[in-house]
């Protein structure tokens, strides 16, 4: 049975849509997101050797697609000095 309070489209906590409670991109639908990866002057991004954005001065466009917790991110662009 679904939450009364989560029965039809309702945003969940990180902003995310939902359909009674299930995340409708992501889940139901493949989630396709540009954002900025963390990286550091020579491009490797920060991800790929385990450090975390706190620790980053540079950023790349980004792409990322996922479905069902599967995904491919993709770090694309120049760097640019995080701002």
């Amino acid at each position: 049975m679904v939450d009364p309070e989560w029965r039809g489209f309702r945003r969940g906590p990180r902003g995310e849509l939902c359909w009674n409670g299930w995340a409708v991109f992501g889940h139901i639908l493949p989630r396709i997101e540009l954002t900025d990866f963390p990286c550091y002057a020579n491009g490797v991004t920060a991800d790929e050797i385990g450090q975390t954005a706190d620790t980053c001065a540079y950023v790349r466009d980004g792409f990322v697609i996922e479905w069902f917790g599967k995904g491919l991110c993709l770090a694309l662009g120049d760097v640019r000095p995080l701002i």
